[in-house]
């Protein structure tokens, strides 16, 4: 079911390496580009475009600058060592003048999550759209940007979903060896009286 695959499919920021052959996570890749073709988009622009990274050089030069980024964002030191990236880029000029691209990102990254952990792998979504430094290093045509980032691999943490009520904390939180993520209960996420069937 939808809900479970949901439940499964955490931003696991500690990562280390699956034991996926090469040929077996392009296969996967595959699968998982052939599900954004399907996804529901604003005017059904299309525009997005993936760079998929699985070269061990380029994924340990990425993995390092992420990861810097990664501890500054949490302040503290994730173990960050995944298979590879799938990098969501756009070109800058419709990035500018088209800011639903964001939200069309947003639907097309939760859906690579799933894909991806319906192959029993894990991942982390990671925004980089305002971080100029990475795009020129990763992307080579200066028409494009990168958008968002799916960092993709093995968690190695355990992560338990909390329920909270509104007003308090939605940060992520952890121990050494567990990830706590906080998420509101269902019957504080309905706009007042949604279920309401009363008649006057």
């Amino acid at each position: 079911m939808l809900i479970d695959l949901l439940k499964k499919t955490r931003n696991f920021r500690d990562l280390s390496k699956t034991n996926f052959s090469r040929k077996d996570m392009t296969a996967v890749m595959k699968y998982a580009m052939e599900t954004t073709r399907f996804v529901h988009g604003i005017r059904n622009s299309q525009s997005l475009k993936y760079l998929i990274l699985l070269d061990d050089k380029k994924v340990k030069e990425f993995s390092k600058i992420l990861k810097e980024k990664l501890g500054k964002e949490n302040k503290k030191e994730h173990k960050f060592n995944p298979d590879g990236f799938i990098i969501i880029i756009n070109n800058k000029e419709v990035l500018e003048k088209e800011r639903s691209i964001y939200c069309n990102a947003g639907i097309v990254a939760q859906i690579l999550t799933m894909a991806l952990q319906e192959n029993k792998i894990d991942s982390c979504i990671i925004s980089v759209m305002s971080d100029k430094k990475f795009s020129e290093k990763i992307i080579k045509d200066t028409k494009y940007s990168a958008v968002l980032v799916v960092a993709f691999g093995t968690s190695v943490m355990d992560t338990t979903v909390i329920d909270i009520s509104n007003g308090e904390s939605t940060r992520y939180h952890s121990t050494d060896k567990e990830n706590f993520v906080p998420k509101i209960i269902c019957e504080e996420l309905y706009f007042y009286d949604s279920f309401d069937d009363k008649k006057e």
